[in-house]
């Protein structure tokens, strides 16, 4: 990281800008090239490690990718904008929190883990709990990422 003064470290404040951050950009890779798309996701922390956690359809540019198995992608999330002015162009500045990494998707498909991680995004996104039936969690995919490595960067 270029700019190590604004480099995070302490896992609390990473939690922090993971907790304000409501859409994720994953970057993947095809015969294309890359592929970036925003999702909404949920995650949990434990032990100094995060997963991430998102939904989408069966079917699908996201879903044919990354249901080859264990797929290394990167990521981006940011959240707490705002543009600080300035007198001249040059003095104008912008606050952010942010969090860059890379890591292994895989597809979860045992039911039970498929509502529980459904509920960690609605707790993410919505900030409270949700049942799902077997038919909810049966029409979609959630893919887990194993965040593998990741920086995190506040600009105040």
């Amino acid at each position: 990281m270029r700019r190590v003064d604004r480099e995070v470290t302490d896992i609390k404040e990473i939690d922090n800008i993971i907790k304000s951050a409501k859409v994720c950009r994953i970057a993947m890779n095809d015969d294309d090239g890359i592929y970036i798309l925003p999702v909404n996701f949920g995650y949990t922390l434990t032990d100094n490690e995060f997963d991430i956690f998102f939904h989408g359809s069966k079917d699908g540019k996201k879903a044919e990718i990354l249901s080859k198995g264990d797929v290394y992608i990167g990521f981006e999330m940011e959240g707490e904008h705002k543009l600080t002015e300035g007198n001249t162009a040059c003095s104008y500045s912008f606050s952010y929190s942010s969090i860059i990494g890379k890591g292994y998707v895989s597809i979860v498909n045992d039911r039970e883990d498929k509502k529980y991680l459904f509920n960690q995004i609605m707790i993410h996104q919505a900030g409270k709990s949700f049942e799902f039936t077997d038919k909810m969690v049966d029409t979609c995919l959630i893919f887990k990422l194993k965040v593998k490595t990741y920086s995190g960067k506040i600009n105040k």
